[in-house]
């Protein structure tokens, strides 16, 4: 039940949340696999106004184990 998360909140309310299942990129159970979400923020976000934070982790809400390794983000501005 481990999810990818990608949220933008501010002091009072979360202004955007996604979220894909680490279950659906499994290709080998015995192997390391790759999960990942890209999304385009858009100005509607208004991301430069103070008090916003961008958020990405795994949130896992199973008792389940979950491993993860070279855990990386990478964030591009386009004009």
């Amino acid at each position: 039940n481990a999810v990818l998360v990608i949220a933008i909140e501010n002091r009072n309310a979360i202004v955007y949340w996604e979220a894909v299942k680490l279950k659906d990129f499994v290709v080998d159970e015995n192997d390391w696999n790759y999960a990942f979400i890209k999304k385009s923020i858009y100005n509607e976000n208004n991301l430069h106004n103070t008090g916003k934070v961008l958020k990405i982790y795994v949130w896992n809400n199973d008792e389940k184990e979950v491993l993860i390794d070279d855990f990386r983000i990478k964030v591009e501005l386009k004009n």
